[in-house]
């Protein structure tokens, strides 16, 4: 049976990553991301950063890294070759590029409240939060 309910944040989702190098870029600069966007060093516009994640991940699936890496640019008010050199050396790639983009949002969403979320755990239902079991 097919998983039903509400969808994940962002902060939960993970583009598919075809190799170990891809997603050892996006873990480490979505942890950057993350932290930059919870120190609050420049005002994200997550609204737009969010609308553009798709078409950015688009430009990544078809191999077009330049495209995406403005298109993610212009999405947080700042030039490519600003955006370039925050992403650190070996990763300045698609998925590194995704991983920070992926990250700031994650930074930026607010955390869900799962205290009273079910868990399935087989043959027994547990909630969270309320002690051992």
């Amino acid at each position: 049976m097919p998983w039903q309910g509400r969808p994940k944040p962002l902060s939960e989702r993970r583009p598919v990553l075809r190799n170990n190098a891809a997603r050892e870029a996006f873990d480490a600069e979505f942890e950057i991301g993350r932290k930059v966007s919870l120190s609050g060093v420049w005002p994200l516009r997550l609204d737009v950063l969010q609308e553009d994640l798709a078409g950015i991940e688009r430009c990544l699936e078809s191999g077009d890294t330049g495209q995406a890496l403005t298109r993610a640019a212009d999405a947080l008010g700042m030039s490519r070759e600003e955006l370039f050199s925050i992403l650190a050396p070996g990763r300045q790639n698609g998925a590194g590029l995704l991983g920070y983009l992926h990250g700031l949002i994650a930074g930026a969403e607010p955390l869900p409240d799962r205290r009273n979320e079910r868990i399935d755990v087989g043959y027994n239902t547990k909630r969270r939060g309320y002690g051992r079991t």
